[in-house]
Formats: structure tokens, C-alpha cells, sequence
């Protein structure tokens, strides 16, 4: 058994003992563990949580199934991380364009490529507005970044 409850945009866990459930019961583990300035407080079944963490910061509490993932900001998160990728990326592009200052053509190349990178963000956001399925979500990775 959790309990779970929202509090400045962010979904809280609290995780009781049996000795705690015992000795308080649910109603006082809430009292003594929820902040009173809590939000959308439920109490779930362990089961009721996500297998996948992939996208914990966008879990939101529902009373009807215990926990419901945001899209949108799943998206987001996703596009975060994709995004972090991409920088490791750019920043071995800018190590790479030093070291060819000389090379006209190359140096056009790699200001090229650098530019697709700095596009993608936009393509991203494109590419996922229909995507409905978090798994399709989650293992999306534009060819650019492969």
C-alpha cells in the first residue's frame, strides 16, 4: 500500500512500513507523512505503480487507477533527453571543426551537420505531436541521433 499526493506540480510516494501501518493506521501515516498543503491524495496498491520509470516525473495521481502518466510532459521529458544527446554530439563536432580549420570543405560539412542538430528539436516535437503510445514514445530516436 502507497500513498501518493501532488505538491507544487510534483507527485509524491510515501511508502508506509507495516509496523507504521499497524501502530497509525492509513488515516494516520497521512496525517503525520502528507503535507497539509497536499493535492490529489490516494492511497494505491503497490501493483498500481509503474513497471517502467522512464517517465516518473510525469506520473500524476488519479483515484481511478492509482497513477496516470502525462503525455505531454513525458514528451517533454523525452525531448530532454534527446536533446542531451544531441549536445554530446555537437560538442564532438566542435572538437572535430578545430582540429580542420584549414579544410574549407570540411569545416562547411560540419557546419551543416551542426545545423540539422540545432533543427532537431523542432523535428522532434513534430514527429512525437501524434504519438499517443508511451513505449512508442520512450523508444524514439530520430535517425540523426543514432
Amino acid at each position: 500500500m502507497k500513498i501518493i499526493y501532488t505538491k507544487n506540480n510534483q507527485t509524491h510516494i510515501v511508502m508506509p512500513t507495516l509496523d507504521g501501518l499497524k501502530a497509525l493506521g492509513i488515516l494516520g501515516i497521512i496525517k503525520k507523512d502528507v503535507p497539509e498543503d497536499a493535492k490529489d491524495i490516494a492511497v494505491i496498491s503497490d501493483d498500481a505503480l509503474p513497471k517502467d520509470r522512464y517517465f516518473r516525473s510525469a506520473w500524476k495521481p488519479c483515484n481511478k487507477n492509482g497513477i496516470k502518466i502525462c503525455k505531454k510532459t513525458a514528451k517533454g521529458m523525452h525531448l530532454d533527453n534527446l536533446r542531451s544527446k544531441r549536445d554530446k554530439i555537437l560538442e564532438e563536432l566542435d572538437k572535430h571543426q578545430l582540429r580542420v580549420l584549414a579544410d574549407k570543405e570540411a569545416l562547411e560539412s560540419i557546419e551543416v551537420g551542426k545545423q540539422v542538430l540545432r533543427d532537431l528539436p523542432i523535428k522532434i516535437l513534430s514527429e512525437m505531436e501524434d504519438m499517443d503510445d508511451l513505449e512508442v514514445i520512450k523508444n524514439y530516436i530520430p535517425k540523426e541521433l543514432k
